[in-house]
């Protein structure tokens, strides 16, 4: 990366506003509606550095305070005003018109930088002005002006820096003269200085220096051209896009048509879809009353179950009991449904457990009536199940009805034989 300087005549009303971004200084560039050339948000973050001597000479002071007190010295030493206006005049020898300079005591130099650049890096630099009579000022680092590419929206910083400079030698109230020499040689401390390459020569490369303002002005140009080039390839594209879209239209049309015969089809689809909905919803109320009347039956057959047993046992007491606690279990349960309906998904793992709490009392039950029928538990855990109940009531039954058959029989033939045994002995009287 190459860098330079440029040495031009300081503006001193407005330095320290500009490069110390002061607030009225950016209230009149946007009251005049120039552009902002920063970035706020890295202004923000304090990128910017700012050095300022602090001789006795320059201690507390403006670069406006100073060109006044070095208007005074001149005059002192000169006993006439400085002539500040820029004048013309003929050279005798060429004919051609010159421009010479006015009296400029304080001048700004311009300097590229690169991003990392320090204050410290310009010691070697205002050691240099220092040895030539010129004394630096203030130093001021830019790290917050630049530009956003357009195309790219990428931001292009333009990182410089601003050297105010006491041109001035006091003793005569003379500006210092530095010769093209010099400023070769300062392009060369300014190189090795900062670490960069030193740029090319004027004479050699023909070119002017171009100020910051100046090359604004170009960068906007180009982006103005490139911009005009963009608005050309879009129009052409707008074009193109506008063809393409006469015929998507075509196509879109042809689609209405096919979309109209598809929302017939599913608006008589919609029809049958609901014929379905309300053919379920009677079939759904009938599966309900089938549910309601076998929940009934299996009431209905446990309550014939127990009056079996009771009939068998007599144990109406225990039947009474089994009864109570029965119904108290239906109707935890019945409570438990009406919860369950509620909260299904929630309580899954407590409407198990009082399930189980519900089966208990009926399967200690059965494990009584299986102990007194002795009928095998139907696994390690001493369960009894309904079916080996009911299996060995029935059994019981069968063996009681078989044996009031055969007493029942045995009544009938002792009967026969008293008889028998009565007409034998009236027989025997008679005789």
């Amino acid at each position: 990366m190459k860098t330079g300087g440029h040495i031009k005549r300081c503006n001193v009303g407005t330095v320290e506003l500009h490069n110390e971004r002061k607030q009225e200084y950016l209230d009149a560039l946007e009251a005049a509606g120039h552009p902002l050339h920063y970035f706020p948000d890295l202004l923000a973050q304090g990128v910017n550095k700012h050095w300022v001597n602090e001789d006795r000479h320059y201690r507390g002071k403006s670069c406006a305070q100073i060109f006044e007190l070095q208007q005074r010295w001149y005059i002192r030493k000169k006993h006439q005003r400085p002539q500040l206006e820029d004048r013309e005049r003929i050279d005798k020898k060429t004919g051609k018109v010159k421009t010479v300079a006015g009296w400029s005591p304080i001048r700004e130099m311009v300097v590229v930088t690169k991003p990392d650049t320090t204050l410290q890096d310009f010691d070697p630099v205002i050691k240099w002005f220092a040895d030539k009579g010129v004394t630096t000022v203030r130093l001021d680092l830019h790290f917050d002006e630049g530009h956003i590419d357009k195309k790219t929206e990428e931001r292009h910083i333009n990182n410089h820096a601003h050297m105010a400079l006491d041109w001035m030698d006091w003793k005569t109230g003379s500006t210092v003269k530095l010769g093209k020499k010099d400023m070769s040689e300062l392009q060369t401390v300014l190189a090795d200085a900062l670490g960069m390459e030193r740029g090319e020569i004027k004479e050699i490369t023909g070119k002017d220096h171009i100020d910051q303002a100046a090359y604004r002005a170009m960068a906007q140009a180009k982006e103005n051209r490139e911009i005009a080039e963009q608005n050309q390839q879009l129009r052409d594209e707008r074009d193109d896009l506008t063809s393409a879209v006469e015929d998507k239209q075509r196509q879109v049309d042809n689609l209405d048509a096919q979309m109209s015969a598809i929302e017939g089809d599913i608006t008589a689809k919609t029809g049958t879809r609901l014929s379905l909905e309300s053919a379920i919803s009677v079939l759904q109320q009938e599966v309900n009353t089938l549910q309601e009347s076998k929940r009934k039956a299996d009431r209905k057959a446990r309550h014939s179950i127990w009056q079996r047993v009771a009939s068998v046992f007599g144990a109406d007491k225990l039947i009474d009991d089994l009864r109570k606690r029965l119904k108290a279990a239906e109707e935890r349960e019945n409570a438990l449904k009406a919860k369950i309906a509620r909260e299904r998904e929630q309580h899954k793992t407590e409407l198990q457990k009082a399930r189980q709490g519900n089966q208990k009392p009926f399967n200690d039950f059965l494990k009584r009536i299986g102990s007194k029928l002795g009928i095998t538990p139907s696994s390690s855990r001493n369960n009894y199940t309904e079916d080996a109940v009911m299996n060995q009531l029935d059994e019981h039954l069968t063996h009681e009805r078989s044996w009031f058959k055969r007493m029942s029989d045995a009544e009938d033939k002792l009967k026969q034989l008293s008889k028998q045994q009565s007409n034998e002995e009236v027989q025997q009287l008679h005789r």
